[in-house]
């Protein structure tokens, strides 16, 4: 994992400049953090063991997922005005009988979250995972819990979530279909 860190962090002034050579220094003032060094860092939280597992409520809050509302309680135009209108990441899980995170059923990622979610919500039919979700019966739906997180990179964050996912559990969340 340090090795991606350190290859991204040398990589980052070429990042826009390719070069074909294996003539350059590692290291300059030019060297920055980029996105995908900052996205990195909950795996490696996850893999020092500190009695947190991915994917749970805490290690959730702890990345800077906020929410946590039913699907039920965002039904009204009112409660959705505490999605922020900025781009970032959703998840969509069905919560447990104590409130604990269960199967997570969707990573879903938005330029606008309060917009997206909007339409995930009103079951608007240009939401590929949702249709998936909305199949399932509905006792279901008062479970459903939905969280989110504000990022500048959206797709790259999502992608980084599912490869998580797809590590933990060994598959992509249920409505996250390859296409």
């Amino acid at each position: 994992m340090i090795g991606a860190i350190v290859g991204d962090i040398v990589g980052s002034v070429y990042e826009w400049d390719n070069i074909k050579t294996k003539d350059f220094p590692l290291f300059n003032d030019k060297n920055f953090f980029t996105d995908d060094t900052v996205i990195t860092p909950p795996k490696v939280i996850d893999n020092t063991n500190q009695g947190e597992e991915m994917f749970t409520r805490l290690w959730l809050e702890r990345e800077g997922f906020e929410g946590f509302k039913t699907v039920q309680s965002l039904s009204d135009t009112q409660s959705r005005k505490a999605i922020p209108q900025k781009s970032g990441v959703y998840i969509l899980y069905c919560a447990k009988k104590d409130g604990a995170v269960g199967k997570i059923l969707y990573i879903g990622k938005a330029e606008k979250l309060r917009r997206r979610l909007s339409q995930y919500i009103r079951q608007a039919p240009n939401h590929r995972g949702g249709r998936a979700i909305w199949d399932l019966p509905n006792y279901y739906y008062s479970d459903f819990v939905v969280c989110w997180k504000c990022y500048d990179n959206p797709r790259k964050a999502e992608a980084h979530l599912i490869q998580c996912h797809k590590e933990k559990f060994g598959q992509r969340p249920f409505a996250n279909k390859q296409g």
